[in-house]
Parts: C-alpha cells; structure tokens; sequence
C-alpha cells in the first residue's frame, strides 16, 4: 500500500496543496496592493509588458491555427513570446468578457505557480513511496521551498519568470527528451537565453555527457540563437570583447534600492570583477549588506536559509561548476544587481530543487 493512502488517496493532498498556493498567491497579492501600496506596475517590466503587448505580438485569437503556427516559428529567435500571451487576454477579452485582461493574466500566472507546486509535491510523494519512508524534514524543506515569498511575489505579476520556472521544472521532475524539448520549445521564444538555465543542472563527467548529449546539443542550438540575437545580428561589427565592453556600459535601469557595486567605471575589468564578485555575494546571500530595501532583504534571507537548509539536510551547500557557469555568464550579461536577481533566482531554484528530489 501506497505509504499516503495510509491515511487517504494521495490525489487529495495534491488538492489540498494546489488549494493551498493559489490561497498564500491571492493572500499576498491582497498585502501587496492593499496594505504594501505596490501597484500592478511596480516592476517595470510589468508595465512593459503590458503597454507593448498591443506592438511586439505575434499570435492572436483573430488568426488560424495555421498562422500562429507560422508566426511562432519564424519568431522564435525573438523572445518575445510573452508579449503575445498577454495580448492573447487582451483577445479573450473581446470574446468572453469575465472579467479584465490584467486581471486574467495575475489569474493564469497563479495557476502556473499552483500547478507548479503540486506536480513537485507529486514527485515528492513518489519519491516517499520508491522509498518507501517519508522524510518529514525533506517534506518540510520542499513546502518551505514552494512558498519562498519572492516566488509567491513573482506569481501575482506581470512577469514571466512563474512560467519559465515551471517549464524549467518539468524538466527536473520528469526528466527525458520530451520534457526537456516542450520546455526549451516554448521557454527559448519566452526568453532567449532559457537554454543557458540548463547549464545550472549539467554535471560535468562523462556519464552524464554520454546520457544527455542530446540536450547537450540542443541547449548549445539555444546558446547559438541567443548569440546570433544578440551579438551577432546587431554587432556584427563587433566581436566578442568589445560585446562585453559594450554590455557594460549599458543602460538597464535598476533601481534606487540597488546599492550592490557594479564596477561599469572599470570598463572590461568591471565585467571580470562581477564575474569573481557577484556569484559569491549572490550564493552567499551576503547583498543584504548592499541592501536598502525589504525587497532584497527577503530574497537575501531566502538563499540564506535555503543554504542553511541545504547543507543541513545534505553536507554540503547549493553550489555545482554548471551554477556557477551560468551565474558568471549572467554576471557579464547585466550590470544592475536588480536584474541579476531576477535571472539568477531561478537558477538557484532550479538546482535546489533537481538535489532535493535526487533527480
């Protein structure tokens, strides 16, 4: 017998715990806009999104199956689908008119957050039941992980950072080509660089080469459109260490709050200082100390306890070659911390998440 039929049919649990997030999901987003003042344009981003979802989409509920077919594979290399499933609300609006497209989207990004939950608390229980012993410190570290406040943050936004991670997470709670090809078909359109998140799961020996080299293809195919995106389309007339020259100098916003050096005054060495600098004070969790908003001490308190935990339950920290590849190359990539978080958060996450299931 299944070890949680023992007291009911684990389907109910399931319930329970997707209940339960889409519950913590309206709960914050009742604190943040009611009691924390933050608007639905708090991030930047937010208000992007859905100011130029009406000018960057390319699928429609006006088109045929056949067009958006076409529009999505001759837009693929511009990471610009997440402009067209919020405009895709905008279109449903026009037919079902339930409630407002913002509105619906803040719905849609819940339910991802919720599904996402409850499939890794499904791995979780079979993971028990293989075991046949329920780890309760396990069960508790993966429950504190699916409620991490920056996440739950992140699901009642306008942000696409609660879909990337589930299609990330597909991929690490059931590992195989399929899994991995519907989250690097839909995650590499969303956002670019998606395929470099893989770097953070890769073990670097040769069994794990020898197993997965098909990945390995594909999320180098991913690495190749972002470089040809990025660098070289625009600079062609560049190469690559002028690129980064140029990628330090440039304009990404970030906010009052974000104290943490970012070393653009030092040209090209201020690219190679983040990348010594950054991922340490990321991993570390000690940017709190560059911190002057609650913003970044809560995701600083985040890693620090998940460290903590991680090192408690394995002996050893959250820390791979594959992690630390991905955060240097995000460290040349931005200069702004603000936005180094934001891609970095997930990658973190991600590897959490493959060490705490075995996956």
């Amino acid at each position: 017998m299944m070890l949680f039929k023992k007291l009911n049919n684990r389907y109910f649990y399931l319930l329970v715990f997707f209940i339960t997030s889409i519950f913590v999901s309206i709960t914050a987003l009742y604190i943040e806009r009611k009691i924390l003042g933050l608007g639905p344009l708090y991030h930047p981003d937010a208000a992007h999104y859905l100011k130029y979802q009406s000018k960057y989409f390319y699928l429609s509920l006006d088109y045929s199956i056949f067009e958006n077919i076409k529009n999505y594979l001759f837009n693929f290399e511009t990471g610009s689908l997440y402009y067209s499933i919020v405009h895709l609300f905008y279109d449903l609006s026009d037919y079902v008119n339930f409630s407002t497209p913002y509105r619906n989207i803040i719905k849609f990004n819940i339910f991802v957050y919720a599904l996402t939950n409850m499939l890794i608390l499904s791995c979780l229980i079979k993971k028990f039941d293989r075991e046949k012993n329920i780890d309760f410190l396990t069960l508790l570290i993966v429950i504190f992980f699916c409620f991490l406040p920056y996440k739950v943050h992140l699901s009642v936004n306008v942000l696409k950072e609660t879909i990337i991670f589930f299609l990330l997470s597909i991929y690490v709670l059931y590992p195989n080509k399929i899994t991995f090809l519907t989250s690097f078909l839909i995650g590499t359109p969303m956002r670019l660089s998606f395929g470099f998140y893989y770097l953070s799961l890769i073990e670097f020996n040769k069994k794990y080469l020898k197993n997965y080299y098909p990945i390995l293809i594909l999320m180098i195919v991913g690495i190749g459109l972002w470089y040809f995106k990025n660098i070289y389309t625009h600079h062609d007339e560049l190469n690559f260490m002028e690129f980064l020259e140029k990628r330090n100098e440039s304009n990404m916003g970030g906010r009052s709050f974000d104290a943490m050096p970012s070393f653009t005054d030092y040209g090209l060495y201020g690219s190679i200082l983040r990348v010594l600098v950054w991922p340490i004070v990321f991993l570390s969790g000690t940017f709190i100390f560059f911190s002057k908003s609650v913003y970044l001490y809560i995701i600083a308190f985040e890693i620090i306890i998940l460290q903590s935990l991680f090192f408690y339950k394995n002996k050893k920290f959250i820390l791979s070659l594959g992690l630390i590849i991905f955060l240097a190359l995000v460290s040349i990539y931005v200069n702004t911390y603000t936005a180094y978080i934001r891609y970095c958060y997930l990658a973190i996450n991600l590897y959490f998440l493959k060490i705490i299931l075995n996956k």
